[in-house]
């Protein structure tokens, strides 16, 4: 069965609340997903990236590395919001581009 699996990232190491915040909404969202006899997927794992810089590219960050790594044909990543994941629409465009290509699905809360 593919996995979903979370992403969460802070600019700051201060920012544990932002971190909460970002898991509360990535769980509550992909709960219809994993649970019950109609699941489509198996809960992955959340990767979570404290104190990096949004200007880094998602899968140069350590956990994002690790994330696209975990990843297999048929998974899906979701984030809360795109500027947790993206430090611009170009960013979204190529890293959309590599998950496509990878055939992994993305959804964003």
């Amino acid at each position: 069965m593919p996995k979903v699996y979370g992403y969460i990232r802070a600019s700051t190491a201060g920012q544990h609340l932002t971190h909460e915040a970002q898991r509360k909404t990535i769980l509550t969202n992909i709960a219809p997903l994993v649970r019950g006899d109609d699941a489509e997927y198996d809960f992955g794992d959340i990767f979570q990236d404290k104190a990096t810089s949004g200007k880094t590219p998602l899968f140069e960050r350590p956990q994002g590395i690790l994330l696209f790594a975990a990843m297999k044909p048929g998974d899906m990543v979701v984030w809360s919001k795109l500027d947790r994941a993206f430090r611009n629409t170009l960013d979204f465009c190529e890293t959309a581009k590599a998950l496509t290509e990878k055939n992994i699905g993305f959804f964003s809360c």
